[in-house]
C-alpha cells in the first residue's frame, strides 16, 4: 500500500514539475524502480549523495553543468541521509542551482535494506551515480563522477 502511495506521489510531482521539487520526498524500498519507470524511454542520471560527504558536494557543479547542457536528461538526487536533514538537503541543492531537480531522502532507518533494493552490489560508498539509458540499460559509478565520464555516456544517448 505504501509503495502505491509513493508511486502516486512521484507521478503527481512529476506532473506538477518544480512545484514539488523543493522538498525531498521520502525514499523507500521500491522507489528506485518507480523512478526508473517514471522516466522510462528517457535518459536519467540518479545520484546518491549525502550532506556530510565532501566528494558528493564537490560533484554537484559537474551534475549541474550536465543538466544545463542536456535538458532532455532527467536528473534525480537521492540523499542517503534522514528526513530530518530535509532543510539542509534543500539548502545545498538550492545553493548549487539544483533546486529544480527531483529530490528524495532515505526514509527507511535500515539503509542497508534500501541499498540492497537498489543494487545488490552497492556497499554504501558515496557518491554513487546510476546512468540509466533511454533503453533502460543501467551503468553504476562509485565515487565522484567526472564531466568526461558523463559526456562519454551522453554521446551514446
Amino acid at each position: 500500500m505504501k509503495s502505491r502511495l509513493w508511486t502516486f506521489v512521484l507521478l503527481a510531482c512529476l506532473a506538477a514539475g518544480a512545484a514539488c521539487a523543493a522538498e525531498p520526498r521520502p525514499f523507500q524500498r521500491g522507489d528506485f524502480a518507480a523512478i526508473r519507470a517514471a522516466h522510462q524511454g528517457r535518459p536519467v542520471v540518479v545520484n546518491f549523495w549525502s550532506v556530510t560527504c565532501p566528494p558528493c558536494l564537490a560533484e554537484l557543479p559537474t551534475l549541474k553543468a550536465m543538466a544545463e547542457a542536456n535538458p532532455r536528461v532527467a536528473l534525480v538526487f537521492i540523499a542517503a541521509d534522514t528526513p530530518d536533514d530535509g532543510e539542509r538537503i534543500e539548502h545545498l541543492l538550492k545553493r548549487n542551482g539544483l533546486d529544480g531537480a527531483e529530490s528524495w531522502v532515505f526514509a527507511d532507518a535500515n539503509a542497508t535494506r534500501l541499498r540492497f533494493d537498489i543494487d545488490r552490489t552497492w556497499r554504501g560508498e558515496l557518491p554513487r551515480t546510476y546512468l540509466i539509458a533511454a533503453s533502460g540499460r543501467v551503468e553504476s559509478h562509485s565515487g565522484r563522477i567526472s564531466g568526461e565520464s558523463l559526456n562519454a555516456w551522453l554521446e551514446g544517448q
